[in-house]
């Protein structure tokens, strides 16, 4: 993906060609170039060929489906309504099964200062999403919840920020990684070691 001077482009390499070719989104306001931050895209998600980005400062995704290579602009605000949306590591999406997509929204800035994880489904990203569940993350996670890292194997991967002993300690002693067990829908206490530093080795590669 690379922003081009007016557009977003997307390469891609066809195996049966051995050739690059070259997609660009719609046409749409959410993508104008003229908007006071440009056009900023966050965290990438995937789910069933399909890739998913937030588009900053909007409540819209752009959706890339692999399949088809097509995109789309998706308007999530109706999920969204009522919740605030800050960061684009509050959503995540990952794979369910018989081919449905599961997405993970968190909402933070509460007045109760809880976080909540809201579970929808949906078998194609235009359908309408399905609430599935509904958990409160620990009290005395509110203020200390730093966004959701990932799934992985019937996993979600949720960061937080652990209290500084002093000034000086280094930024990835101050973050805490923890699982929660997408089947029983319980969070393990435990914090995960080891997990910042196969985290920058994934974004190095």
């Amino acid at each position: 993906m690379a922003c081009c001077r007016g557009k977003l482009v997307a390469f891609y390499f066809c195996s049966g060609s051995r050739e690059w070719s070259a997609l660009s989104p719609p046409v749409h306001h959410a993508l104008s170039m003229r908007r006071v931050m440009g056009v900023r895209l966050g965290q990438r998600n995937h789910a069933h060929g399909c890739f998913y980005w937030m588009i900053t400062l909007t409540r819209r995704w752009l959706v890339l489906d692999a399949r088809k290579m097509e995109f789309s602009i998706l308007d999530i605000s109706p999920v969204l309504a009522g919740r605030s949306m800050m960061f684009s590591n509050q959503i995540t999406t990952l794979e369910s099964g018989e081919g449905r997509t599961t997405v993970v929204v968190s909402d933070l800035f509460r007045a109760d200062k809880r976080c909540v994880l809201y579970f929808y489904s949906f078998m194609h990203f235009s359908d309408r999403w399905q609430l599935q569940n509904k958990i409160t993350l620990p009290e005395e996670w509110g203020d200390r919840f730093r966004g959701i890292i990932g799934a992985f194997e019937g996993c979600l991967y949720i960061k937080l920020d652990h209290p500084k002993q002093n000034l000086g300690d280094p930024v990835e002693q101050n973050v805490t990684y923890f699982w929660f067990d997408l089947k029983t829908m319980q969070v393990d206490g435990r914090p995960i070691s080891g997990l910042a530093g196969s985290l920058e080795l994934e974004k190095g590669a």
